[in-house]
């Protein structure tokens, strides 16, 4: 059965290996070695990885780092690199640091992927200039994944919308000098790539075109909840003193 799943996700027939998937769990809930439950985690790590579920892939190769053994399909380093781009994309900071930057196993294969270590600690320490400089080289790779190169668009945009989002964080405002400066990109780039984020409804911010600056809107979105939250709690006590009056005209 994980024979079958190999060779399904080699031919990219990613309906067969998931039935193939289900088959060996029923067969692995009735006992089996820790060995086949592993390898069987990661061949359904790369399925969700071929379905853009990249949460569920991360958590399920994050989960296997320690144990990895089914180079019959994956290099180790191959590996590491679906990992951290799963987790790049769709893990928060604390888990980026705990899993990814401070793992044995992940830093025990830096060295063959230099770039990628550059990338990841570029974002989470906010040095973005060294960050984007790494991209390339990171696009470069992904295009020749065969399990990636689907989904390049969607994780260079991602992790640009990330790497954007965060940045803005620290300000109420910004300049597009200063933010261009920062990220080592021209304004021209910045505010064309910053405007379809925008538009796209990923960045809470608008672009002040004629004094060329980003205002961000992260106050007003904190003030949205909290306004709906004191409207359902109001709704709620009028609700029970209007009952209440009720019950005393009985």
């Amino acid at each position: 059965m994980l024979e079958m799943i190999r060779m399904n996700l080699r031919n990219s027939d990613i309906t067969a290996a998931r039935e193939w998937t289900d088959k060996a769990g029923s067969e692995l809930s009735k006992g089996g070695d820790w060995e086949r439950k592993n390898k069987l985690n990661v061949y359904r790590g790369v399925i969700y990885l071929f379905r853009r579920d990249f949460k569920a892939a991360s958590d399920l190769f994050i989960k296997s780092l320690a144990t990895f053994t089914p180079c019959d399909l994956l290099t180790f380093r191959d590996f590491v690199f679906y990992t951290v781009i799963t987790s790049l994309v769709s893990q928060d900071r604390v888990v980026i640091k705990t899993k990814i930057l401070e793992s044995p196993e992940i830093l025990s294969v830096v060295s063959e992927v230099p770039f990628l270590y550059a990338v990841v600690i570029g974002l989470y320490e906010c040095r973005y200039k060294e960050f984007l400089e790494n991209f390339t080289s990171l696009i470069d790779e992904i295009k020749v994944d065969g399990f990636l190169n689907k989904h390049l668009g969607y994780i260079t945009k991602n992790l640009r919308m990330i790497a954007y989002k965060q940045f803005m964080m620290a300000y109420r405002s910004i300049t597009l000098h200063s933010m261009a400066q920062t990220f080592g990109v021209t304004m021209e780039f910045l505010e064309a790539d910053v405007s379809d984020f925008i538009r796209a409804g990923k960045l809470s911010c608008k672009i002040d075109k004629l004094n060329q600056y980003i205002e961000t809107n992260r106050l007003e979105d904190r003030r949205n909840p909290i306004y709906s939250s004191v409207v359902r709690q109001g709704d709620l006590l009028l609700n029970r003193v209007q009952n209440l009056s009720r019950v005393i005209d009985v």
